[in-house]
């Protein structure tokens, strides 16, 4: 189950929370809903009128500012690098010069080698804030109007404009073909219903997790490059502005076999065992006589090894084991994905969580948190070389075990009895007894008993084949994504009889459709308009030369970290909006009362649905209570919340949600915990801002 998030945007959403947790705040009355926690509003006392009447006409809103995790760090030359905290990242960028259009924004870029003669500068829009001191990225692509200020255009380079599209071919050959097959036809395919009306045009109408929606697609033409492919665009633009977006199908003219997934399938298939729960950790023993062996070993050392295919990596460990990892990684242009010849340098953190002897060696244990509690990535260290080299031990159950909780998982090690006389077993082999159907590069052979082999052509010319072969275990009707599979689950073993290879097959029968295999750059050019290209070799050179001066000055030889400045806007009806901060989300905070002069309470209106992120649940409403202080003397504000929710909500989420995070068949809503505005505790606040008089 993931965690929506937490709040920090002052009244904040504590949400974004799959977890918000716990058991009661309030108790239920029984029944198939939560509990009712909406308590009447008292807006109209005389405390809540003086309230608004004398602070809220004073104060236009308030501010919270918080740091980022990226770092901006320019040199003397006001040259940038930027670092992201607990990633590793870092990026160099060379400033360029502002931009004439807006003298607070500076563009950087960076040079990538694309792997032949060219080079192409990467742009990097950066702001300076002189109202709080910090440098905010500035979101968006360069537009024409900036490449123009950059670049030279260059005549014999054309891109793709997405605001064009080509005049649509509906009266080719192919595309009456194509319009002669499918006009006034709806065919199932994987995605939902396909239906088209009489000039080839399509609606797609799908349902997933209960809610059903549609998507319109214009019909543009067809193409035959073997196989017949339906050429479709919507206009994805806003603001009058146009933004096309190609794709295309096909028919399903002969049956196909997909290899499929379910969750639940490996514990059908093989005996369970427990496995490490890397949604958890234990807690660390770092005071155990393997682990201060371990830390004797190591601590305040740099040892070398390889991590990440560098085999040059230092591994520095403090006085208390933790671990602070250096490495380097081959950079790659984030447009292209080409490698750019260059390499990027990397930093990792490992917490130390213990010692474990093992076969006569000596491992130190170490995890990393990856998605805020979501996740612990651990890794076994082991020395050698009289414990001046250091390597990362391959995985160990056993060790596993040690740092994680146990789950049960499959025991790969062993299959369970076959099911092939079910009646879906049946269904299955009947379907695809004898048969023998063809994929892209390989041919599936089904023999009378529903054992099946794959035969795969090399693709080098070459003509050669090679097979596998996959032993009949049963099958199973799942349903997933709106519609109901019949999945033939097979199994493979290594030869040794020590490990066993589960797999699953879905039969496609023709008639059906799906996507087409043409590639973005084939729709583009077939079906979007050209314009002049730019040569991204050469920037021009900035002419903003006082600008320019004025940004050096401001940022040379300056380490400055981005900061989120949440603004809180206070409306006459005592209701606040929050916009801005890291996500940019706007949020209405509802007034629901003033205790004193100085305090009120406030709501947040919330669907059940979107605390846990599941369209099944109930269409049900409930409040999120948060309290706020003004200190007027010293133009500060205060926010409170519920602090122990978040636990005690994901304390009911275990015992009544599965691993897919959809809720048991037995649960009983009326027991889910909510807040009451008596829950807030005003001793201890979690965000403190300024209150910004207008």
């Amino acid at each position: 189950m993931k965690k929506l998030l937490t709040i920090s945007n002052f009244i904040l959403f504590m949400f974004l929370i799959v977890s918000c947790g716990g058991d009661s705040i309030t108790g239920g009355n029984g029944g198939g809903l939560p509990p009712d926690n909406r308590e009447p509003a008292q807006t109209d006392t005389e405390t809540s009128k003086n309230y608004l009447r004398e602070h809220f006409s004073q104060y236009s809103r308030g501010e919270v500012i918080e740091e980022g995790n990226t770092t901006y760090t320019f040199d003397g030359n006001g040259d940038m690098t930027i670092s992201h905290e607990g990633s590793g990242i870092v990026t160099t960028y060379k400033f360029w010069g502002m931009s004439p259009n807006d003298n607070k924004i500076a563009y950087y870029y960076n040079v990538y080698n694309m792997g032949t003669e060219n080079f192409q500068a990467s742009f990097m829009p950066v702001s300076y804030q002189d109202e709080y001191q910090c440098i905010k990225g500035v979101e968006g692509d360069l537009d024409d109007k900036m490449k123009t200020t950059i670049f030279n255009e260059d005549p014999n380079k054309k891109e793709t404009d997405y605001t064009k599209i080509n005049s649509p071919q509906t009266s080719t050959t192919e595309a009456n073909k194509w319009k002669e097959s499918v006009k006034n036809r709806e065919i199932a395919g994987d995605s939902g219903k396909y239906k088209f009306d009489a000039n080839g045009n399509l609606t797609i109408t799908y349902t997933y997790q209960g809610v059903s929606g549609s998507e319109n697609y214009i019909f543009w033409g067809a193409i035959n490059d073997g196989v017949l492919h339906g050429l479709y665009y919507q206009n994805d633009g806003y603001d009058g502005k146009n933004y096309y977006r190609p794709t295309s199908y096909t028919l399903i003219t002969s049956d196909e076999i997909n290899q499929s997934y379910f969750e639940g399938m490996g514990l059908l298939m093989h005996p369970s065992k427990p496995e490490p729960d890397n949604s958890k950790i234990n807690p660390p023993q770092t005071s155990t006589e393997e682990a201060n062996k371990w830390k004797d070993k190591v601590k305040t050392k740099s040892i070398t090894g390889n991590y990440r295919s560098d085999g040059s990596a230092n591994y520095i460990f403090d006085n208390s084991g933790n671990l602070n990892i250096k490495y380097q990684e081959d950079e790659y242009n984030s447009t292209t994905g080409e490698f750019t010849g260059n390499k990027i340098s990397k930093t990792e953190n490992y917490t130390f969580w213990g010692g474990a002897e093992e076969s006569g060696s000596l491992y130190g244990l170490y995890y990393k948190d990856y998605g805020n509690g979501q996740y612990y990535d651990s890794m076994y260290l082991t020395l050698y070389n009289n414990d001046k080299e250091i390597s990362q031990s391959s995985y160990s159950e056993n060790i596993g075990l040690i740092m994680h909780p146990s789950k049960l998982g499959p025991d790969n090690s062993k299959i369970n009895p076959t099911q092939t006389s079910t009646a879906e077993a049946n269904k299955w082999r009947n379907s695809i007894k004898n048969r023998e159907i063809a994929g892209e590069n390989e041919k599936y052979k089904f023999d009378a008993n529903g054992n099946l082999t794959i035969t795969f052509t090399y693709q080098d010319g070459s003509g050669g084949e090679r097979s596998e072969n996959y032993i009949f275990w049963g099958a199973k009707e799942i349903n997933q994504y709106g519609k109901t599979d019949l999945c033939g689950l097979y199994y493979q073993e290594d030869g040794s009889g020590s490990y066993y290879y589960s797999s699953a097959f879905t039969l496609i029968s023709s008639g059906g459709i799906k996507y087409g295999n043409l590639y973005d750059k084939q729709l583009e050019d077939i079906m979007l308009g050209k314009k002049t290209g730019y040569d991204y070799e050469k920037p021009k050179t900035s002419t903003t030369t006082a600008a320019n001066n004025e940004w050096l000055n401001k940022v040379k030889s300056k380490s400055i970290k981005e900061k989120y400045i949440t603004t809180y806007t206070f409306q006459p009806n005592g209701n606040v909006l929050s916009s801005g901060g890291q996500y940019g989300e706007a949020t209405t905070y509802n007034f629901w009362g003033a205790i004193d002069k100085t305090t009120a309470i406030y709501y947040e209106k919330i669907n059940i649905r979107n605390i846990f992120y599941n369209y099944t649940i109930p269409n049900s409403e409930v409040w999120y209570y948060y309290g706020i202080k003004l200190d007027t003397i010293n133009n500060k504000f205060k926010v409170y919340g519920v602090p122990n929710y978040d636990s005690l909500l994901d304390s009911w989420i275990q015992n009544n949600f599965d691993r897919n995070g959809d809720p048991k068949p037995n649960i009983d809503w009326s027991k889910m915990p909510v807040q009451r505005k008596d829950d807030i505790d005003w001793n201890n606040h979690f965000i403190e801002g300024n209150l910004i008089k207008e």
